[in-house]
């Protein structure tokens, strides 16, 4: 079986985020249709609060 793990780090991404998963959850359908596995890891990584 196929297993394919995606990790997408973050830097004050907050308005760009959106459209990079809604295309990464595109190419996961893909993946998963050919029986594959697939998951998307997004993770913060020095963002600045406040």
């Amino acid at each position: 079986m196929v297993r394919i793990s995606g990790l997408v780090p973050a830097f004050n991404e907050a308005q760009g985020l959106a459209g990079t998963l809604a295309g990464i959850r595109t190419a996961m359908a893909v993946f998963e249709a050919r029986g594959w596995a697939a998951e998307a890891i997004a993770h913060q990584v020095g963002t600045a609060i406040g």
